[in-house]
């Protein structure tokens, strides 16, 4: 009538009918080693834990019987309420659950669950269908044959279990298989913690597929853009921020006046344009630091040198226009300034609001990096 699977078991295909119709179902049986044995003699290093006869003599044996129970259950429901009175029992006679009992922090899960039931399944003669069908060895569990994830489908199930949960390699594995197979709910579960990732921090609850795929789009062009920026010179983005904050300096400190910094598009930064779609703009906004922005039209994707190494930077309209221009001329800032405030506005009559105005996109847009001082006009 039922089967459980423990939460890092993934099952690519279905499990035979043999296995699913069995009175009892396990993983699989395992062999006794050393590593079980010190498991079981630290509970027999107490001798004030009581057991029932068969137990104790079973803990006794050179190799412990024991199943693993990654997979359990079946139909012989009497049976499984007999083993779980057994635990019980267990559990109660020897306080376990009492902080205050000296013997409470030995660490027994393998016992009441694995080799509780295989001794009792060996007392009563009882058959457990296997869902590996074989048994193996309590230290054996490989990554290669349980965590290959590369190749899921190759495997009848991937079991993540004990240190392998811990291995990053295994759980990079499983964020790209999860993310290829089942982006939904990779969507879903990613948005249970806004906490650890920043882009569901906000209200991220019903994408949607198709806007999902499109912001899964962006997350790609992220990724590419960081395999990019690799190959870019430390000394390029050095001389960058060096050449910014000389910009900075002198515009503090009113030293151009006359604006003749020449400005030229950052050449490493990349441009990440936006469908004219409402609800993706809107989406954008919401998972994402952007919400404030009245007018996204563009993300760019710009490397640093600090931190994670890149920043990503929201971009309107007439930010994306300026950027086009100096992405095919250099300008200094005076030229920079009127050339785009009379294409903005439509008009060569600049008045002083609206020569303000592409004065203040211009300076943000260096701020952000998506302009670049390159040199000192002569």
């Amino acid at each position: 009538p039922f089967l459980h699977v423990d939460g890092d078991i993934y099952v690519p295909h279905p499990l035979p009918e043999e296995v699913l119709t069995a009175p009892l179902i396990a993983q699989n049986r395992e062999i006794g080693t050393i590593y079980y044995r010190r498991m079981m003699d630290r509970i027999l290093s107490h001798p004030e834990i009581k057991l029932p006869d068969y137990i104790e003599q079973g803990l006794r044996e050179e190799s412990i019987a024991s199943y693993n129970m990654g997979f359990f259950g079946g139909s012989d429901l009497s049976f499984i309420h007999d083993f779980c009175k057994e635990v019980s029992r267990f559990m109660e006679e020897n306080r376990m659950n009492d902080a205050q009992c000296p013997h409470s922090h030995v660490n027994c899960n393998v016992f009441f669950e694995q080799v509780i039931f295989a001794m009792m399944v060996d007392r009563g003669h009882k058959d457990v269908a296997s869902v590996l069908g074989r048994d193996m060895r309590d230290n054996g569990y490989t990554r290669r044959e349980f965590c290959d994830l590369q190749h899921y489908d190759a495997h009848p199930f991937h079991h993540l279990l004990g240190g392998h949960k811990r291995n990053k390699t295994v759980y990079h594995l499983l964020t790209h298989t999860f993310l290829r197979l089942f982006p939904t709910y990779y969507n879903n579960v990613l948005s249970l913690f806004p906490e650890r990732h920043l882009r569901y921090g906000y209200n991220n609850r019903n994408i949607g597929v198709a806007r999902l795929d499109y912001y899964l789009m962006y997350d790609k062009f992220i990724s590419d853009s960081i395999e990019r920026s690799k190959n870019i010179p430390v000394n390029s983005l050095l001389f960058q921020g060096y050449d910014r904050e000389n910009y900075i300096f002198r515009k503090r400190c009113n030293q151009d006046k006359d604006g003749s910094l020449i400005i030229q598009a950052n050449p490493h930064a990349k441009i990440f344009s936006l469908p004219n779609d409402t609800d993706i703009i809107e989406l954008f906004k919401q998972i994402s630091k952007y919400r404030k922005e009245s007018s996204l039209k563009c993300v760019a994707f710009v490397p640093v040198l600090r931190g994670k190494g890149y920043k990503e930077v929201p971009l309107s309209e007439d930010d994306i226009l300026i950027y086009q221009m100096t992405n095919k001329k250099q300008f200094t800032v005076n030229e920079l300034i009127n050339k785009s405030a009379a294409i903005i506005f439509s008009t060569k009559d600049l008045s002083k609001a609206k020569r303000l105005y592409s004065q203040q996109l211009v300076h943000n847009l260096i701020l952000k990096r998506i302009l670049c001082c390159k040199s000192i006009k002569s």
